[in-house]
């Protein structure tokens, strides 16, 4: 059982990690920062620079707490603030990823749960240091209940209309659909 709640989050982990370097630094063949700002701007997430570092901070926190095994159910929920949002913009596309739907941020909460209620297992530090003995199922529902909220209020706070300095060039390296508008952003 340790074996796989490991792999499930280290897994899990790693994801979250790429995608949060790829905003925050370009990596792994990513746009960094500035691009990403842009990007979320075009989204009708404004400032976009504010929802890039939030974004990128909250899938490198992700990322962390996963890999370590550490604060139960937080990693988890920051995984389903992140990917509530990404499901929030292309929900409009259906659920397919071949249609730029929402299919993969759908797999990833469910990952997500799935390591929140499996707990991170004895290779962990949750485990270590005995915080696994306080988790119990009532926060893990708290936390998770906690990061759909704050996903929801984001998805909330995404305005339809494009500002004018905002271009889909920004988008371009992204190859995604905006939802909203229907149009492909390359």
């Amino acid at each position: 059982m340790a074996v796989g709640l490991f792999i499930a989050r280290v897994m899990l982990g790693i994801a979250m990690g790429a995608h949060g370097v790829q905003k925050a630094f370009g990596w792994f063949g990513g746009t960094g920062l500035k691009a990403t700002s842009n990007y979320f701007e075009w989204l009708g997430y404004r400032p976009g620079a504010l929802f890039a570092v939030l974004a990128g901070i909250a899938e490198l926190t992700s990322c962390l707490l996963l890999l370590l095994g550490f604060l139960g159910p937080l990693g988890p929920a920051l995984v389903l603030v992140v990917m509530l949002v990404i499901a929030g913009i292309f929900v409009n596309n259906g659920f397919f990823a071949q249609h730029k739907g929402y299919e993969l941020s759908f797999m990833y909460m469910a990952c997500a749960v799935a390591v929140a209620f499996g707990g991170y297992g004895g290779w962990s530090l949750d485990h270590l240091f005995g915080i696994d003995k306080a988790i119990s199922p009532a926060i893990v529902w708290a936390a998770l209940g906690v990061g759909t909220a704050v996903g929801l209020v984001n998805v909330s706070l995404r305005r339809a209309e494009k500002p004018a300095h905002a271009t889909t060039d920004s988008s371009a390296s992204h190859g995604r659909t905006d939802s909203k508008a229907g149009s492909k952003a390359q």
